[in-house]
């Protein structure tokens, strides 16, 4: 069973209760910080069967959760990612990050963000939760780099999928869905950025909402479908077309690793594209 983020008990309980000191916090409710008090944060539940007068005679457990954050080396969602492992670890929980899979440690939670190895069924069996991100609307869009595809068609919107992973890729159960809307003048740094710190909150709002969420998760419905792995080939520009209609094309180029290019005249040209943004702009 996973380990529970807080549980409301009445004071007289709490001699029945074995706990480590280690992984447990305990506050009276009454002096409680703001941010766990009912309406902000994280809500404490008490229950209904008590009475009102007496809220003050509840305390609130508080498990401190293991969580694992899984991701590449070189992932552009890293610094998001060391930005979730802050918070989650001032909210009392204890936080690992790491960039291969076999260090992954037993616990209560492994998020699996920007990682682009599959991850074994033994790796999985360690931790009782395991979690990925996904940048689209699953089933659609299972499979390799779906921000960049979506861009490349135009989308408006980026949907992202917080969901269960299983052994097959990307069909685990859905809990959490959230949407990122783009203006359409956005450049790969400036996507990524908006899509990570997204993505990372929809974690973070995951972790705030266990273990109720866990009863909450749906199975995926509908036909899916399927992006392949993008190449260095997938930036070629085609020097008969105009840079308007080729946009797309430029916004997800990435000027270190994969850049635009076109071959001309039996040469190779390598494009790098940044934006200045006019000062006058307020969009």
């Amino acid at each position: 069973m996973p380990a529970r983020n807080k549980i409301p008990i009445h004071y007289n309980q709490i001699l029945s209760i074995e706990s480590n000191d280690d992984a447990i916090q305990i506050y009276p409710f009454s002096l409680m910080a703001p941010q766990f008090r009912a309406g902000a944060g994280a809500r404490p539940y008490i229950s209904d069967k008590q009475p009102r007068q007496n809220i003050h005679d509840k305390i609130c457990i508080f498990l401190k959760m293991k969580i694992s954050l899984l991701s590449d080396e070189g992932s552009w969602k890293n610094e998001a990612i060391g930005g979730l492992a802050k918070r989650l670890r001032e909210k009392g929980h204890r936080i690992v990050c790491l960039h291969k899979a076999e260090a992954v440690p037993r616990g209560d939670v492994l998020f699996i963000l920007g990682f682009f190895k599959i991850v074994p069924g033994a790796i999985l069996k360690k931790n009782k939760t395991n979690i990925v991100v996904h940048e689209s609307a699953l089933p659609k869009g299972r499979g390799w780099s779906p921000l960049s595809w979506l861009v490349l068609e135009g989308a408006g919107k980026i949907p992202l999928t917080l969901f269960e992973a299983v052994e097959k890729v990307d069909a685990g159960r859905i809990y959490l869905r959230a949407q990122v809307k783009l203006k359409g003048h956005e450049l790969l740094p400036e996507i990524r950025h908006t899509v990570a710190a997204a993505m990372m909150r929809l974690c973070e709002k995951f972790v705030d909402s266990c273990p109720s969420i866990l009863t909450r998760g749906i199975e995926q419905s509908g036909k899916p479908s399927y992006y392949r792995r993008r190449t260095p080939e997938d930036t070629r520009l085609d020097p008969n077309q105009s840079i308007a209609a080729q946009f797309n094309l430029l916004r997800i180029a990435d000027n270190e690793s994969y850049p635009a290019f076109f071959a001309h005249r039996g040469a190779r040209y390598v494009l790098k594209i940044e934006k200045r943004c006019d000062k006058k702009r307020r969009d």
